[in-house]
């Protein structure tokens, strides 16, 4: 068993199983398709996992045996390594997936998010090739150039939804139509009362590329939430290596977008509101 050091700890915390990424990754295994993979790696990359670490020097513990970090507590991730020596950080989805883990009783567990991961994967001298995902049960092993184009997306949306006075923001309409991109938001569009129209266009922030969906919504929060999420989970398999940020009419950012530009989606006597109004 390796180890990789690290100069912090993490306080191990009570948690439940995933059960999203647990599903995911049964269907996945159960039908292995291109549309079934990016959804499993979509909620893979935005997930916690159970990680089994080793804490020097051994901290005291409270009364349930869990360890108390101190100043100077340090955590090193245990590492996995297979048959042909490579070496890899586990993630469990639930302390289930875990029991099956041979070595468990060995060492203390943590929880860390995807992004820890890929931190420590993108550092040159980690000595680890990737994440498996419930070894020694579901086995799903995450490649690093994966695991870091995934959090590349990630960081792509981060700055969508971050963008200052300061960026320089060009908006215009896909040089190409992304037909299956707009077929897939359309679909949820038809199905959800709360959408009046949506447009879709290309946004370059500081010359990064990105699709922006600007959605005309109706009042009030009801509802909002959930068509937000499902038009994001449509999207997933069809954005390729870009993100897609949205933004309401509403908004700044939102009235930028929908100027000048035909809703891909809306409803029957539909009328563009007053793009010139102050936000509210």
């Amino acid at each position: 068993m390796e180890e990789n050091k690290q100069p912090q700890a993490a306080q191990p915390q009570k948690v439940n199983a995933n059960l999203p990424l647990q599903q995911a990754i049964d269907t996945l295994q159960a039908e292995d398709t291109p549309e079934n993979r990016k959804k499993m790696l979509g909620i893979a990359a935005v997930s916690r996992y159970l990680v089994p670490v080793t804490l020097t020097p051994p901290p005291p513990r409270d009364e349930a045996g869990r360890p108390i970090a101190q100043p100077d507590t340090q955590m090193a991730i245990q590492l996995l390594t297979n048959k042909e020596g490579q070496k890899y950080f586990m993630g469990f989805t639930s302390p289930e997936r875990l029991a099956q883990w041979p070595q468990r009783q060995k060492g203390d567990i943590v929880m860390l998010p995807f992004d820890q991961f890929a931190k420590l994967l993108g550092e040159e001298k980690c000595p680890a090739e990737g994440l498996v995902i419930d070894p020694f049960s579901k086995n799903v092993t995450i490649p690093k150039s994966l695991v870091l184009n995934l959090q590349q997306g990630k960081e792509r949306l981060r700055n969508i939804r971050s963008i200052t006075k300061n960026d320089r923001v060009v908006i215009e309409d896909p040089t190409k139509s992304p037909d299956d991109l707009i077929n897939a938001l359309t679909a949820v569009c038809k199905k959800s009362a709360e959408v009046n129209a949506a447009f879709l266009r290309m946004m370059y922030v500081n010359g990064k590329k990105n699709y922006l969906l600007v959605l005309d919504l109706k009042e009030g929060d009801e509802g909002r939430k959930q068509v937000l999420q499902q038009l994001q989970e449509a999207a997933k398999p069809h954005l390729g290596s870009l993100a897609m940020g949205v933004s309401l009419i509403t908004t700044d950012l939102g009235k930028k977008g929908a100027k000048d530009a035909k809703p891909f989606y809306k409803k029957m006597f539909y009328k563009l509101p007053d793009l010139t109004l102050p936000v509210s």
